[in-house]
C-alpha cells in the first residue's frame, strides 16, 4: 500500500525557476507568507486572473517542495511564454503555431484554460486548432509519443504561458489544470460538498492503482449526513458511520453502511478497518487527538485520510505542523497533503499505518 501510494509523489529531479499555479485566492497570501518564504524569499507571485497565478523564482524548486507545501492545487512549469494580445485577429493561428514549435506533438493529452470569462472561446479556439494539427502531424486517432503527458496552456489577458507535465502527481491534481466540478452529471446524486473530497481522493488512489476493493472496510468519523459515506458505498466499500448528528435516512437502508450514534472519541480501536476517515468539525487539535490514538491500533499498511480544518487560514501552519508530528509519533507516514478543489479552509491528509 504505502509503495502504492508513494508512486504519486511528485518528481524530485525537476526543476524550474518559473511556474504557473491554481490556488484559491482566499489562501494566496498565507502561502506567500508562511510556506513559500521558506522556499524563496524574493519569489514574485503575479496574478493571472480567477484562482491562476504566476511563480517567479531565482531560485530552482521542484514539484515536491511546491506540492508539500498543500495549498497549491496545481502546479506546471512555464516553459513557453508568448506576450499578444488575445483579442487580435491572427491570436489563434499564431498561438498555435508558436506551441507546436516549442513542444512538437508529443503529449498524449492537450489542456487550454483562461481563467478570464471572454477569453474561454479564444482558448478552446486554441485547444480545437492544436487536435486539428497533432491529427495532421501524427494520423487518427494521435499517435503521441510520450504517455501520461499532458501540455498545459494557459490563456490570458498578456498572452500564452505553457508547459509540459509528465504525469498527474507533477501536477497534484486529478483534474485537469486542478479545476474540478462540485455538480457534475456523476456526482449530481451526492449528498453534500464533502462527497467531492473524498471523490477526488479516491482519484488520487485510482492513479495508484487502488481501489475499495483492497480498500473496502472504512471507519468514517464525522459522517453526517453522509456525502463521504455515500461516496465510498457507491465505489464498494462498506463504511461504519460514526456521528451523533442524523445521517441521510436513505442511506442507513444500504447494507454496506452502519451508523453508530455515538461520539467519535468513544471508539477505542480501529483495528478491523483497513481505512480510517475523519471529516469532523470543530477545533483541529481535538480531531488530530482523536485520529492519532485510533492510527496506533490500526494494522501496518491501513490508509488514513484525514481533513484538517481550521477556523482561520493564518493558522493552517501551525495546524499542519501539528498534524503531521502527530501522525509520525502514532507510526503512520504522511504521504501527501492537499488543498482539494473541494476544500474550503481545510487541507486533506493522506498516509498509511507503516
Amino acid at each position: 500500500m504505502l509503495k502504492r501510494i508513494q508512486s504519486l509523489s511528485p518528481p524530485r529531479h525537476l526543476q524550474h525557476c518559473k511556474w504557473m499555479l491554481q490556488m484559491s485566492q482566499h489562501a494566496v497570501e498565507i502561502w506567500k507568507k508562511d510556506f513559500l518564504s521558506e522556499l524563496d524569499p524574493k519569489a514574485k507571485l503575479s496574478h493571472c486572473g480567477r484562482d491562476f497565478f504566476e511563480l517567479m523564482s531565482d531560485l530552482p524548486l521542484n514539484h515536491k517542495q511546491l506540492l508539500d507545501t498543500g495549498l497549491p492545487r496545481w502546479i506546471c512549469p512555464i516553459e513557453h511564454r508568448w506576450p499578444a494580445q488575445p483579442n487580435a485577429i491572427d491570436f489563434v493561428e499564431r498561438a498555435a503555431q508558436g506551441l507546436i514549435k516549442k513542444f512538437g506533438t508529443t503529449a498524449e493529452s492537450i489542456v487550454v484554460v483562461s481563467p478570464t470569462p471572454e477569453l474561454r472561446k479564444v482558448a478552446a479556439h486554441v485547444r480545437a486548432r492544436l487536435r486539428q494539427i497533432f491529427t495532421d502531424q501524427v494520423g487518427t486517432p494521435p499517435l503521441h509519443l510520450l504517455k501520461g503527458t499532458t501540455l498545459n496552456v494557459l490563456i490570458y489577458k498578456k498572452g500564452v504561458i505553457a508547459g509540459v507535465s509528465v504525469n498527474k502527481a507533477s501536477t497534484g491534481s486529478v483534474f485537469d489544470a486542478g479545476l474540478g466540478f462540485l455538480r457534475s452529471k456523476a456526482e449530481s446524486t451526492q449528498i453534500s460538498r464533502a462527497a467531492g473530497k473524498i471523490t477526488e481522493v479516491l482519484g488520487f488512489l485510482r492513479c495508484a492503482n487502488i481501489d475499495c476493493k483492497s480498500l473496502d472496510n472504512w471507519l468514517e468519523l464525522g459522517a453526517a449526513p453522509g456525502g463521504m459515506t455515500h461516496a465510498l458505498v457507491q465505489a464498494g466499500a462498506k463504511v461504519t458511520a460514526v456521528d451523533l448528528a442524523d445521517m441521510e435516512p436513505a442511506l442507513l437502508e444500504h447494507p454496506n453502511v452502519t451508523h453508530l450514534r455515538i461520539h467519535a472519541d468513544a471508539i477505542s480501536s480501529a483495528s478491523s478497518y483497513s481505512a480510517l476517515l475523519s471529516d469532523m468539525n470543530g477545533p483541529y487539535e481535538s480531531a488530530i487527538s482523536i485520529v492519532s490514538r485510533l492510527i496506533r491500533t490500526l494494522s501496518t499498511g491501513s490508509l488514513i485520510v484525514h481533513t484538517l480544518k481550521v477556523q482561520d487560514f493564518k493558522t493552517i501552519k501551525i495546524a499542519l505542523d501539528t498534524a503531521k508530528s502527530a501522525f509520525i509519533q502514532s507510526g503512520a507516514q504522511v504521504v501527501f497533503i492537499r488543498h482539494l478543489f473541494h476544500n474550503r479552509k481545510e487541507l486533506t491528509l493522506i498516509a498509511v499505518r507503516s
